[in-house]
């Protein structure tokens, strides 16, 4: 169904659609990692140019530690919002809506694996 114009031109909804998704996932993208980017420098920034003592070491890693927890979260967070993008694709497709999607055509349902940066506890 094409019902949308624009200058004149008649647009595909579907393809409008995805490429919204998409933008959006990539927006969330770019903005966890400049989050992700940012922590770190004011991190290294902090402890640079300093001795470190053992005291002083071990609030460096205890704060790589937090930053690595907030850094697993914002991914965890940006993961779920494109799982939410295609769920809803999915469900237009079970309803036969235009932009929707089969079953088949969804990602695998798996967690990022994440890695652990240094000792210490976290949550996985």
């Amino acid at each position: 169904m094409q019902d949308i114009t624009e200058n004149g031109l008649t647009l595909d909804k579907d393809k409008i659609v995805r490429q919204y998704l998409s933008d959006i996932s990539d927006i969330t993208s770019m903005i966890s990692d400049a989050q992700n980017a940012a922590q770190l420098q004011m991190i290294q920034g902090e402890f640079s140019g300093t001795a470190l003592t053992p005291e002083s070491f071990q609030n460096y890693q205890t704060t790589i530690n937090e930053y690595t927890e907030k850094a697993i979260e914002n991914i965890d967070s940006s993961y779920e919002k494109i799982l939410t993008s295609l769920n809803a694709q999915r469900i237009a497709g079970e309803k036969g809506m235009e932009g929707g999607i089969s079953q088949e055509n969804l990602i695998p349902n798996r967690r990022p694996q994440h890695r652990r940066i240094m000792p210490g506890k976290h949550r996985r």
